[in-house]
């Protein structure tokens, strides 16, 4: 399920082995040169990589790209950026029983911090 899409990564749920993405973030925007709000940053966003399970489509995996817009194109986000990135998901996860930790390729993963709910 997809909420709505919010203009920065927000925390992930998975509900009955089912992916609930509450905000995306914006990967473009037209939104270049206006500054961070507070800890927000107008400038990342992330690419979802979403692999089921098949038969019945069960999440198996979830890879989070994150991405940084500059000049209006896409490049892999920095460090600074992906800890942005981390943090912003984490802050909400933990209450959703998940978590993002890094992936190799410089992207995160997801993981479940709390059994599968029946």
């Amino acid at each position: 399920m997809h909420g709505h899409s919010s203009h920065h990564p927000l925390a992930i749920e998975v509900h009955r082995c089912r992916l609930i993405l509450y905000g995306r973030g914006d990967p473009i925007n037209d939104y270049e040169g206006i500054g961070a709000h507070v800890s927000l940053r107008s400038d990342v966003g992330c690419l979802y990589f979403v692999t089921p399970s098949l038969p019945g489509g069960a999440l198996r995996r979830v890879e989070i790209v994150p991405m940084r817009l500059r000049h209006f194109r896409l490049e892999r986000a920095d460090d600074e950026a992906r800890r942005c990135v981390t943090r912003l998901h984490n802050e909400g996860d933990e209450a959703l029983g998940t978590k993002v930790v890094p992936a190799r390729g410089g992207g995160l993963a997801l993981q479940r911090t709390r059994a599968p709910a029946p």
